[in-house]
Order: C-alpha cells, then structure tokens, then sequence
C-alpha cells in the first residue's frame, strides 16, 4: 500500500510538472522569485489558523462526551488530516482513525458519532458557502465554469437530503451502522455490544444539540472565509491585485474542484483548476501558475507535512491502531461491532 500511494504521489507531481510546462514552466519559476516572502509567511498563517479551527471543532463535538485534551485533539486531528490527504478518492479516509483514536476518552459511540456529524458539517458549510457565493456573485462566474457550479450544488444538496434521509430513518441507520461496523472492526477492541443502537443513541443526542451544531457549522464556515483571505494574501505575494469577489469566485472554483475523485490531495487537476480558473478572469499564464504552486504549497504540502509530525506524535504515544495485527479476540457477528468502550 505504501508503494501504491508513493506511485500515486510521483504520478500527481508529474502531472504538477506537465500542467505547469503548459502554461510556462520557466516564466512561472521567474515569478516565484519575487515572491514577497512577509505576505507569503502571512499566508501560511492564516493556514494555520484553519488548522486550529480544525481542532476546536473536534473539541466542540466531543464537549461533554469525556475528557480531550487540546494535545490529543491535536494528534487526533493532524492524524486524520494526514490519512485523508495521502488518501485517493476517498475524501474520507481519515475518519475511522479519527474515531479509533477518540474511542478512549469519549466511548466509541461517541467518537463515531462525533465524527460523522463532523463530516455533515462539513459537507453542509461547503454547500452553504458555495450556494452564498453563487447567489450573490452569478452574474461574475465565467461561463465555462457556471455548469461546474449547478453541478456541484445539485450533487453536494441530494448528498445532504441522502444523509438527512438516512440520519431521519432509524432503521437505515441501523443498517449503515452495522455494515460500516464490520469493515472497522479489525481497528476495535473487544466486548459484545450492539454498536449501532448505541450510535445511533449518541448521534441523536449530539444532533439534539443546537449548541454543538451551531459550533460545528460556524467554524467549518469560517475555516472557509479564512482560507478565502489566505488566497487572497497569496496573490498579494506575487503582486497579483484582484477584486475579492473575483478572489472568492477562484476559491469557490478551486473547492469544487477538490471535490471531485482523483489523486491524493487532487494533484494536478487542483492546480489546474485554480490556473483555468485564474485565466478567465484575464491573469496572465505564469501568474496564474505561480499562483497555484504557491496556493497549494501553503494549503496541500504544508498540512500534510504538519498531518505527518502528528501522525508520528500519535504512533510513538502508541495511540494508532496496528492494522496488520489480528486481534485474537476480535470477533464478527451480524448486527454487532466488538468494542473497547470504557462507558460501557
């Protein structure tokens, strides 16, 4: 698997190489010189800040579940952005650990719970900022890209009615949980218990709570406003001097892309969206490359670089579950997920 996923990273960097050769490999060099490097360093900032909005969310959601400190959300955070980010396809390849990694302070009902509201809010704040922005900013999108937003809203919004569908339906719920239990259950711990009943008890109880979604939804929101301001500080660094609806109309477009299967962390078609985008609001080739290396190296590379010392963090405190060890009483049974849950 490892092979496989450094394969995937050479493949996504080559596609980096090409996309750039396209639009002017050496011009695009020659303006990552001048960067201006006080604005590039506010904008790895401002990415910071996202990354701590990221894990007071996780705080928000566990509030009142048990105890987590700032530490282990931390780890629990950098840990899942990690995996997420090395994942293809899947956007959601962190989350299992996430709940492996919450189960002992907050029960793994809980952690499960958490994690998938955690999820539905993102997904909600990404329909909700791309929604805003079309509404308020239609008569600016290129005409190229308008049917990539109608797309979007359409797919992102029957996502949210299938999952309000399923949260509303308790007996899809049930169903769901029990089969996603089976595939986890080589990462949990033993003691017969009926996992989706107990989920599903947690998941309303959270859901119940209007304090918690209102917490989970505005960060996730604004965690989205700041990275607006990151690109916009980004394009300052290079001399770039756009309209901030323009700005928010590239973001917008550079999130949807990221949105569709690909590579990890969308190699390639991230970068070559953002400079298509760029283009047609009439920035020059290797100022819309530029742009990008710079956008993704503050926004991909870098997180994943700090997901890594987490994820180490997290292995050396042995907090990571082994997935090529058996557990010899880990068990299956139809309807049921063995758990290690200290609530119970």
């Amino acid at each position: 698997m490892t092979l496989k996923r450094i394969a995937l990273f050479a493949i996504g960097i080559a596609l980096i190489i090409a996309v750039l050769s396209v639009f002017g490999l050496q011009e695009t060099i020659t303006a990552l010189s001048r960067t201006n490097l006080e604005l590039f360093a506010a904008a790895i900032g401002l990415q910071l800040v996202v990354v701590l909005l990221l894990i007071l969310r996780i705080k928000v959601l566990v509030r009142g579940k048990g105890y987590v400190s700032f530490r282990q959300a931390v780890r629990v955070t950098l840990s899942g952005m990690f995996v997420s980010m090395m994942t293809p396809l899947a956007k959601l390849g962190g989350e299992p650990l996430k709940m492996y990694m919450l189960q002992g302070n907050v029960g793994g009902h809980n952690a499960s719970a958490a994690v998938a509201i955690e999820s539905i809010m993102e997904l909600a704040s990404t329909l909700f900022v791309v929604l805003v922005v079309a509404l308020l900013l239609f008569s600016q999108i290129p005409a190229a890209f308008v049917m990539t937003f109608v797309i979007f809203l359409i797919v992102a919004g029957l996502g949210i009615g299938l999952l309000l569908k399923i949260i509303f339906t308790p007996k899809w719920l049930h169903h769901i949980v029990n089969w996603i239990s089976v595939k986890m259950a080589k990462m949990m711990e033993v003691e017969k218990k009926n996992y989706a009943h107990m989920f599903s008890s947690a998941f309303y109880s959270m859901w119940a709570s209007k304090r918690t979604l209102f917490g989970a939804f505005s960060l996730s929101v604004l965690m989205k406003l700041v990275e607006m301001l990151r690109l916009w500080v980004i394009f300052l660094a290079l001399g770039i001097f756009l309209p901030f609806n323009t700005v928010v109309l590239v973001w917008t477009i550079i999130l949807v892309v990221l949105f569709i299967p690909w590579l990890p962390g969308s190699l390639g078609l991230a970068e070559f969206g953002g400079i298509s985008a760029l283009l047609a609001f009439g920035v020059v080739p290797s100022m819309a490359a530029s742009s990008m290396v710079l956008d993704r190296l503050v926004s991909f590379w870098l997180p994943l670089f700090i997901g890594l010392v987490g994820f180490t963090a997290a292995k050396k405190r042995g907090e990571l579950p082994s997935l090529r060890r058996k557990h010899k009483d880990t068990h299956h049974k139809k309807g049921y997920l063995i758990l290690r849950d200290p609530y119970y």
